[in-house]
């Protein structure tokens, strides 16, 4: 199974959510595909690392609001006497320990809103994930920012929503979103929990419940990923199939014949796992969490993120009239709730998050 989970930055699902997701994709599947704010995040400090001194200085400017004008002048004048300071080929010796005092105080400045930052993304369990990656726990792929920008995956998002990137997965991806994907401006009233229904309406079909994942060491990730990898392999397998299919046409009915009938097993092997017991019985007032698989028209995929601010209403609209030129064909889900029934919900309605306080991080991350 290959998961795919694209979140922006101006979205209205909080982040705990989107670790939730990722989460319970590392427990199941081989690949996960995470890109957007919540990606960008778990492997920030690796790239943020990755900068020479004044890249840091430029990214942290790029990350200052705008209305902020006395830390943008601060950073913009410094950046400029840098740039003149490395024109001289022979600086002054009064000249040159000054600029490194200068250069030494704002490593500490870049040091203190890394550490900030880092200490938020912790707090949200995705600096946890980059270990996991590390370890080849899972295979993931995120798109970073370098300094030209070539390569930001927001300038390409177009190719992203139409299922053209990633490369090698963009059409055996499944898809994960929250609840709050099911609200009356994407679908209406436009969806069935049936998969017996004869027309084409987007489905979801109940799979399995998890525990709060979120509150998983890294040690049990690992071990409850290497208990699920043997009973649950035919699902995987079945997963990969049907998605293939949905991308071509419609998955329905590979779902019914093949995925449907193999649910129980899915239920019965996260039922058993002792870590989850253990977790379930020191954690009952956390709700537990839904999962949900279903397929639904591209056309609510644009919409879904028309809505969370990912794409323009022109550039919806743009997207719109390709699809028109193609093939139809459907998207596979996997759908998270944390509600306690199934339902069309308002868009203003928020997903059901952790009860402690977490200081956001999503106004330091500019990756538009």
């Amino acid at each position: 199974m290959i998961c795919l989970q694209v979140d922006a930055k101006d979205g209205d699902i909080h982040t705990l959510m989107y670790a939730y997701q990722i989460r319970t994709a590392i427990l199941l599947a081989k690949t996960v595909n995470v890109i957007g704010n919540t990606g960008f995040m778990i492997f920030f400090e690796d790239y943020f690392n990755s900068l020479t001194h004044i890249q840091k200085v430029k990214f942290l400017l790029r990350s200052t609001d705008a209305s902020d004008l006395e830390t943008v002048a601060y950073y913009e004048d410094y950046i400029k006497a840098h740039k003149d300071f490395a024109k001289m080929k022979h600086p002054p010796r009064d000249l040159f320990i000054a600029f490194k005092r200068m250069e030494n105080t704002m490593d500490k400045v870049v040091d203190e809103w890394k550490d900030n930052l880092l200490e938020g993304i912790k707090n949200l369990g995705l600096k946890d994930l980059f270990l996991l990656h590390q370890k080849d726990v899972f295979v993931a792929s995120t798109y970073t920012i370098e300094e030209n920008r070539d390569d930001d995956v927001f300038k390409s998002k177009g190719k992203l929503i139409t299922h053209q990137i990633p490369k090698d997965t963009a059409r055996k991806s499944v898809w994960m979103m929250p609840i709050a994907f099911c609200n009356n401006e994407t679908f209406g009233q436009n969806l069935v929990l049936d998969i017996e229904t004869e027309n084409n309406e987007p489905y979801f079909i109940e799979a399995f419940k998890l525990p709060n994942v979120n509150k998983l060491s890294l040690t049990e990730i690992k071990s409850i990923k290497n208990q699920f990898a043997a009973p649950l392999q035919q699902f995987n397998e079945a997963v990969d199939n049907w998605a293939t299919q949905c991308y071509e046409g419609s998955g329905k009915e590979i779902f019914k014949h093949t995925i449907a009938p193999l649910l129980p097993l899915v239920k019965e092997t996260i039922d058993v796992n002792l870590i989850l017991q253990h977790l379930s019985n020191v954690d009952k007032n956390t709700l537990n969490h839904t999962i949900y698989f279903g397929e639904v028209s591209p056309v609510h995929i644009l919409k879904w993120h028309l809505l969370q601010n990912f794409i323009t209403q022109e550039e919806y609209e743009d997207y719109i009239n390709q699809y028109q030129l193609k093939n139809p064909h459907t998207v596979p889900i996997m759908l998270f709730s944390g509600l306690n029934k199934f339902d069309i919900i308002n868009k203003k309605t928020e997903e059901n998050v952790e009860e402690f306080e977490v200081k956001s991080v999503k106004k330091f991350i500019d990756i538009d």
